[in-house]
């Protein structure tokens, strides 16, 4: 059956109004498509920022976040606004890090730093306490050096390169099971330095450096034989209390981590959760 013209123009209107609202929720943005939407559109100003409120705006909405939280824009800052290269690309990459300077335990620390495309595209969103670049490999772009932690101070690091889906995470601690390179918890025991020291050398001589986190453990409680643990005790009539200042004991840490050029990756060269197993 044919359908007169007028009913087909009718028709063909209503679908694309049907989509448009579908597709958009219903604002009135309809010559934006979808893909358009996920482009950060400030970049071209860099590194001026002449609305913040909107900047923030666009960045939560680009990450999926709640970007019509006005609390969250009001309490916090842009922090970091900087051109970057990393480990995978020649390409430049956009870092920005927004604090949102509070909030509840579940979202420590209060931070996301997000990575993008010259073109404005998101490439990765992270939560990192802090992140930094690390440079392991002769001639060549950095890598993202990330340290994570909860809100009580435990915490591991991620060594991450650039790759077609995003950041990929080369470094084993944080693999299977994660391995402890930060600890400013007072519980049982710390570290010293909170961030154990990094270092990058060849250390099995296959021309490929390596990484290793070097430090020392801090016992502010001491361990019985069954495992029971105890923060004082009483010696030679004395009752002596352990703390930061007064350890139970002190022990070495060393966690090397070998580059394995098949994978791109570097592994553990020993079973660190067995060997620190009291602790980890």
């Amino acid at each position: 059956m044919k359908i007169p013209f007028l009913i087909s123009f009718c028709i063909l209107l209503f679908l694309i109004d049907a989509s448009y609202i579908f597709s958009s929720g219903g604002n009135k943005r309809f010559f934006l498509s979808s893909e358009a939407e996920k482009v950060f559109p400030h970049l071209k100003t860099f590194p001026v920022i002449s609305d913040t409120a909107t900047f923030v705006r666009d960045l939560l909405r680009i990450s999926c976040e709640d970007s019509d939280s006005s609390l969250f824009i009001k309490k916090g800052e842009i922090s970091v606004y900087q051109k970057i290269k990393v480990y995978g690309s020649d390409h430049r990459f956009f870092m920005i890090e927004y604090d949102y300077k509070s909030g509840s335990e579940m979202v420590y620390p209060w931070k996301s730093q997000f990575i993008l495309s010259e073109e404005g595209h998101l490439i990765q969103k992270t939560n990192a306490l802090r992140f930094g670049f690390i440079d392991i490999f002769p001639n060549e772009n950095p890598f993202l050096f990330l340290l994570f932690s909860t809100s009580k101070g435990n915490g591991w690091h991620e060594i991450c390169k650039i790759t077609a889906n995003g950041l990929e995470n080369v470094y084993e601690g944080c693999d299977k099971e994660v391995i402890q390179t930060y600890d400013a918890h007072q519980d049982h025991a710390i570290y010293e330095p909170y961030e154990l020291m990094v270092e990058i050398k060849d250390f099995n001589k296959d021309g490929y450096n390596d990484i290793a986190f070097r430090g020392e453990m801090i016992f502010l409680w001491g361990q019985s034989e069954n495992g029971g643990w105890y923060n004082s005790e009483l010696i030679n009539g004395e009752w002596i209390e352990y703390s930061v200042n007064n350890p139970f004991k002190k022990l070495p840490v060393e966690m090397i981590f070998l580059y394995e050029p098949s994978s791109g990756h570097f592994k553990a060269k020993e079973n660190y959760t067995d060997k620190y197993s009291f602790y980890f």
